[in-house]
């Protein structure tokens, strides 16, 4: 059968119609609390080495919270996390080693939490304040399967190795390594960046497993500030997978209670 030039248009803006509708469906369910609530959705946080101070948990409802860590605790209803014990066959060398260890198990949610749809990841400094369901449902798109805040104050690489030297999170000689290696490779300096105290993921997404093995690998093979390597990594790979989530917002739904313990190892 011969087609005709109306025809042929008629049929291809009835495909680009029925492609319109299915984006639209499937953005109609995400933002939907019913969608929200049908996922089995986990909270998790580290706990290694008194790396952070820790805040009890107010549990909500349709959300099942972990904390991982290689602590004991006298009585753990009253802190109202689910304890799943770290054990490590060795003694910690030294600090780095310890954070890089928490940096795994940041990294692998799709590891330790498989029967679950959606992950939080939270640094233990932090509490949660707000309805969660209401925030998944401010935040949550099709086809993003990786969720985190953008840097409140920065947003270039360079800018981001000067404070982690200013503030001797990592030794100058070390940051000056992984800058030559990301110089090299042409890594943009004003490219963003992200921060990475809160993660929300579709952790079982083939895309976000494949993202997570590269910024972990890219943590234990060079700096353990993954805040360092995020936004490389995103950019190395092309992924369209991130999304950040609003800071107008943010402060509804989570509290940062001062900094990590062990902020200043270098000095």
């Amino acid at each position: 059968m011969k087609l005709n030039n109306k025809t042929i248009f008629l049929s291809i803006l009835f495909i680009s119609y029925e492609l319109k509708l299915n984006i639209y469906n499937e953005q109609s369910n995400i933002n939907s609390i019913n969608y929200i609530k049908k996922l089995k959705k986990v909270v998790y946080t580290i706990l290694l080495g008194k790396y952070d101070n820790f805040h009890t948990l107010i549990k909500q409802k349709g959300y099942d919270y972990f904390m991982i860590t290689d602590q004991a605790f006298k009585n753990d209803t009253k802190i109202n996390w689910t304890i799943l014990k770290f054990h490590t066959e060795k003694k910690y060398k030294n600090k780095i080693e310890i954070i890089k260890k928490q940096r795994f198990i940041k990294t692998h949610p799709h590891l330790f939490f498989k029967n679950y749809d959606i992950s939080i990841y939270v640094d233990a400094n932090y509490a949660i304040i707000g309805n969660l369901d209401e925030f998944l449902l401010r935040i949550l798109s099709p086809n993003k399967s990786i969720y985190l805040l953008e840097h409140p104050s920065r947003n270039s690489i360079n800018n981001e190795y000067n404070a982690v030297i200013l503030y001797k999170k990592e030794t100058k000689k070390h940051v000056s390594e992984i800058k030559k290696i990301y110089n090299k490779e042409k890594f943009p300096d004003n490219n963003g960046l992200a921060e990475t105290c809160l993660i929300v993921r579709k952790h079982n997404d083939i895309n976000c497993i494949h993202f997570m093995e590269q910024w972990s690998h890219e943590i234990e093979q060079n700096s353990h500030r993954d805040q360092l390597s995020f936004n490389y990594i995103w950019w190395k790979n092309k992924h369209n997978i991130v999304k950040y989530i609003s800071k107008v917002f943010i402060n509804e739904y989570f509290h940062q209670y001062g900094k990590h313990l062990l902020n200043y190892w270098f000095k």
